[in-house]
């Protein structure tokens, strides 16, 4: 701020970070930096991850939760905002909902769609699993 040639801190004032020097440092705050050592490094613990999945039988918990309320596929499609070719779809099991949409089916038929799944962190990985994604081989390669 004045220009001082000599030992300088960094500060910052008003907002931007800036080289001062000692006299010029009191119109803001000034910035310590510890060396790397001084650094106490935490152990993370790890917590296992949640994952929310779709239950397997999805289809029928939806079929049969709309039949006891007596509703057409049309009816429940109108009723969710949905087109009645994606409920078809739900009930045959052609289409899998998405998390958002069977949110929206467990509030309206009152069902449960949605399970809690705690992933293990063994690191290992099924590829004859079809649900296995590429997400699941970066958590390993990151490990």
């Amino acid at each position: 701020m004045c220009g001082k040639k000599g030992d300088s801190v960094s500060a910052i004032v008003e907002g931007v970070i800036l080289k001062v020097c000692d006299n010029c440092a009191k119109y803001g705050d000034v910035i310590r930096v510890r060396p790397k050592d001084d650094i106490k490094r935490e152990k993370k613990i790890e917590e296992p991850e949640i994952v929310e999945l779709i239950v397997d039988d999805y289809s029928n918990k939806i079929k049969s939760a709309r039949e006891k309320l007596k509703l057409k596929q049309e009816d429940l499609a109108k009723e969710i905002a949905e087109k009645e070719s994606v409920i078809h779809a739900l009930e045959s099991g052609k289409m899998k909902p998405s998390l958002v949409l069977a949110k929206k089916l467990e509030r309206f038929l009152d069902i449960k769609l949605i399970q809690d799944y705690e992933e293990k962190k063994g690191g290992k990985i099924d590829f004859k699993d079809k649900d296995v994604t590429i997400g699941d081989l970066l958590k390993i390669g990151k490990k």
